[in-house]
């Protein structure tokens, strides 16, 4: 009986033992999920606080979406103010030359009746010493000399009726003509200052194209060791009579080349008596070359520039497209450059960056053209150059890559 309870007790005690173990376990696990609860809170509340950051930056974003739309909108209706004010510009501009087209035929009208009058004058004498007796009349005169013959023929009985109707009508001719000049007169000054005006805010942008392509001619030929600029021709009109300025002839303005390609001469005007065809040639290249840098091109292709040109100015024109292929962007190349030629001289100028594609064809070559290898051809000839040079002059070294395909 004492076995049994003792056996018995045992049991409960290793129960106990266990119960007591999985509690112990089980509390574990619950500070373990306490632990990740308070993790798992504390991540939520930095989920919670980065989307209250992420939807401000959204609400900022909306508001400035919103006034660059509305910004957008302004500059649009600006837009079409401008538009609207300059193309009513350019039509009042046209209903100005148009009026000045009908002043100008009324003023030869008015030329051809006074011409009318010197002829008439030149076969009735009392009608030529009467003009000339008025010539030095002003026209407060005139007038008076007008009332008092017109006084004088009213007091004349036998005064001929058609006569003074005549006197009269042409009388009004006079003073609407006068009118119509006096108009005419107001408008041309008008004109004037419209053309002024306008011709005030192109002119100095025209200035500033040409100054620009001025520069970049002359730095190509003073890197060259020539010298050249570009200028332009503004033809002008001549004086009136009483000294005043005459206008311009803008279609008769022109763009004028002056080179100088040697040390003791003075620069001159490009033309085809001064310079020789090469040094033509040259300064078109360069010139070409100077209106190119004005514009943004991601490459530009050059087809056999170097016809008509002696050994000298192809070797010039050679090495200043060299260097403002090679350029970097800020000095004015990052450009590409394609130069397509037939032929080309040796020991031209070459630096890294620079490709020479070969292409070979005719009647000769062959049906596979993998049996030619350019380019081993290209490497045995540069080893048995270096290999005579360095037989010639142990110290000499390449300074320069070009790579070469065929």
């Amino acid at each position: 009986m004492l076995g049994q309870q003792e056996l018995r007790l045992r049991d409960i005690q290793k129960i106990f033992k266990d119960v007591k173990t999985r509690v112990l376990d089980i509390r574990s696990q619950q500070d373990q999920l306490s632990i990740e609860k308070a993790e798992a809170t504390l991540e939520y509340a930095n989920a919670v606080e980065h989307l209250r950051v992420l939807h401000e930056e959204f609400i900022k974003l909306k508001i400035r979406h919103i006034e660059a739309f509305s910004d957008l909108e302004i500059l649009k209706d600006r837009n079409t103010e401008h538009r609207d004010r300059l193309e009513a510009k350019n039509n009042e501009l046209k209903d100005a030359m148009q009026e000045v087209k009908a002043m100008s035929v009324a003023v030869k009208e008015m030329m051809k009746q006074a011409n009318k009058v010197v002829q008439l004058s030149q076969h009735q004498p009392d009608l030529a010493a009467l003009l000339s007796s008025l010539v030095d009349h002003t026209v407060d005169q005139l007038e008076a000399d007008i009332d008092s013959e017109k006084a004088r023929l009213e007091l004349t009985h036998g005064g001929s009726s058609n006569l003074i109707k005549e006197f009269e009508e042409r009388e009004k001719q006079i003073q609407k003509l006068r009118g119509k000049l006096s108009e005419f007169e107001a408008q041309l000054a008008e004109f004037d200052h419209a053309i002024n005006e306008i011709r005030g805010k192109w002119e100095p942008k025209l200035d500033e194209i040409v100054k620009s392509i001025s520069d970049a001619f002359s730095d190509s030929f003073a890197r060259i060791g020539c010298a050249g600029q570009v200028t332009l021709d503004k033809a002008e009109d001549e004086a009136g009579a009483d000294g005043e300025p005459g206008g311009s002839d803008f279609d008769q303005w022109s763009i004028q080349i002056h080179v100088k390609f040697r040390e003791h001469e003075n620069l001159s005007l490009l033309d085809s008596h001064r310079q020789s065809g090469g040094e033509r040639a040259v300064s078109t290249i360069f010139y070409l070359m100077a209106l190119q840098s004005l514009s943004a091109s991601p490459f530009r292709v050059v087809d056999e520039i170097n016809q008509g040109m002696d050994p000298r100015n192809e070797r010039m024109v050679h090495g200043r497209l060299v260097d403002i292929a090679c350029a970097p962007s800020e000095n004015g190349g990052g450009g590409q450059y394609f130069l397509i030629t037939p032929k080309l001289l040796s020991g031209l100028v070459y630096k890294p960056g620079m490709r020479v594609l070969c292409i070979y064809s005719g009647e000769h070559m062959p049906k596979d053209y993998e049996q030619l290898d350019f380019g081993q051809a290209v490497q045995r000839m540069r080893a048995l150059r270096d290999r005579g040079r360095a037989i010639e002059d142990p110290t000499q070294r390449s300074n320069g890559h070009v790579d070469v395909h065929a």
